[in-house]
């Protein structure tokens, strides 16, 4: 079985990957550094990932407010939602 803090690190690093290529991102904000973890509402775990599954992450960015950003992830297996969460990051 798959920990559910491994689930939200997953999270953390689709959201880390989707700040980096939205089209709002100059040349010297991409120089700022790895963002940083700093908030988890409502993390829901439905079902368990077990060795093997094919997980699907989904990310949205809700907004931005100065250097904190917001986004709502959720990870499928078999396009079945098995964990969701909102997700604050900070630079």
């Amino acid at each position: 079985m798959l920990p559910g803090v491994i689930l939200i690190e997953m999270m953390y690093q689709s959201c880390g990957i989707l700040d980096r290529f939205q089209p709002d991102h100059t040349e010297t904000t991409k120089k700022v550094g790895i963002g940083k973890a700093v908030g988890i509402k409502s993390a829901v775990f439905i079902k368990e990932a077990k060795p093997n599954d094919l997980l699907t992450i989904k990310v949205k960015k809700i907004n931005t407010i100065l250097n904190f950003k917001s986004f709502y992830a959720e990870i499928f297996i078999d396009e079945k939602l098995i964990c969701k969460a909102e997700l604050t990051v900070t630079n």
